[in-house]
Formats: structure tokens, sequence, C-alpha cells
């Protein structure tokens, strides 16, 4: 993919940050902003293309303390897709030493979707049952990863037998069928004799809203991170 160059401006504000970008990773709203599916303007602002990149700094504000020139960084901007990247210093941190490139940029986002559903929002504990819906894709894979690493039992969804059994090989306690919630609600029922679950982070649309919001146990917590309905 080529991107075109946009000279930054001269001066910088004082806690932006210019960094030249080597590497871009597309998340699946990114194709989805492409495509028109959804706005790219939320709350009135801007929430374009690229999400998450990694590059070297090039100068930094009078106020930034965080990082320097030369610095290689990982950065979580609202939007800024392109070779040279102007955002702000919170957007912007050290990558890890230890990792590449491609293994510091690829699950930013991923993490920090699941991370802020789950361990902020839904607050889960150890000994809670957790419901992932579409558990192999990025948010759902590392969505499966701290629900585990927390002490949670997990149940997953996902479309496709092979991705099933990837998940329960990752330590998925049950893996039903994404797209028929007759299945997943008569599933999840049979394997809690009844009860449901504590926690659902969903992302399905239409009749799955409903028939998940179903499987809460009284006091459960409901996290919506899907982009329709």
């Amino acid at each position: 993919m080529g991107f075109e160059l946009c000279e930054p401006p001269l001066a910088l504000e004082p806690l932006q940050v210019d960094v030249a970008t080597q590497l871009w990773a597309l998340n699946f709203r990114d194709v989805l902003v492409a495509k028109g599916a959804i706005p790219s303007e939320v709350a009135g602002r801007s929430l374009g293309l690229g999400g998450e990149c990694y590059g070297r700094v090039v100068r930094v504000g009078a106020a930034v303390t965080s990082v320097a020139a030369g610095d290689l960084v990982v950065c979580v901007p609202p939007d800024g897709l392109g070779s040279r990247l102007l955002t702000e210093e919170r957007w912007v941190a050290r990558a890890p030493a230890a990792a590449a490139p491609e293994e510091a940029v690829a699950g930013t986002m991923a993490y920090a979707t699941a991370w802020l559903a789950l361990l902020r929002q839904a607050r889960i504990t150890r000994g809670d049952t957790v419901l992932i819906h579409s558990a192999a894709g990025g948010v759902g894979l590392a969505a499966v990863h701290l629900c585990l690493r927390a002490g949670c039992t997990v149940y997953a969804t996902a479309s496709t037998p092979a991705k099933r059994e990837l998940l329960l090989g990752l330590g998925v306690t049950h893996a039903f069928h994404s797209r028929d919630a007759a299945t997943y609600v008569a599933g999840v029922r049979g394997v809690t004799a009844g009860a449901g679950v504590d926690v659902v982070l969903n992302s399905l649309a239409g009749e799955h809203i409903s028939a998940s919001l179903g499987l809460l146990r009284p006091f459960g917590r409901f996290v919506e991170i899907g982009k329709r309905d």
C-alpha cells in the first residue's frame, strides 16, 4: 500500500509529536470506515483510517516529556494513516525493546479494547463466567487471554469448526457456533445448568443481542463492542 507524503508544519504545538511511520496495523474498523459502513466522525471528532502504527520520532513539542527524537514508538492516533504522523503525546509510547516491529504494533488496539471492555467496564474477577462472541478474531483472542489470566471460565462462539477447535486449544471451556443463536443459547444454558453467565462480550448484531442478553445471570454485565444495531 502506498502512502501520500504530507509534510508536517514547521512549528509543533507544545504537546505534539512528529513520527516517521514504518508500519500500520489495519483493523476491522478501518475496513468498515473505508467502505463507508460506519462514520469516520464520532461525537464531533474525526476517527478515520489508521488506529495504530510503529515508527521513529522525528521531533517533539516543547512540553513533551515521555518520548524524544530518535525513539522507536507505538502510536494509537484517532486517525492519520500515512508516512508521517503528527499527533498528541498521549497517543505515543516507546515501543517494547524486545519486540519486533510487527509484534509491537499488531495487537495494541485489540488488547486495549478487550482490556477496557472486560477489566474496566465489566470488572471481571476470578471465578466469573464469560461468554465471548466471535472469539477467534483479534479482539476476541485478546479477550480470551485476559479472561483466562484473570481466572475466569470462558465460553466462546466462532463461525467455523476450525476456529472453535483453536479456541478450545487455548483453554476455552466450550465453544459454540456464532451464527446460530439457538445453538449457543442452548449450549450455554446446558453447560451452566440454566444459570447463564456473569459477562457477555458482544460484537454480534440483530437477534444475537437479545439472545445474549437473555443469557445473563442477575446483575450480569453486557459489554457491546459491535458497530451495528
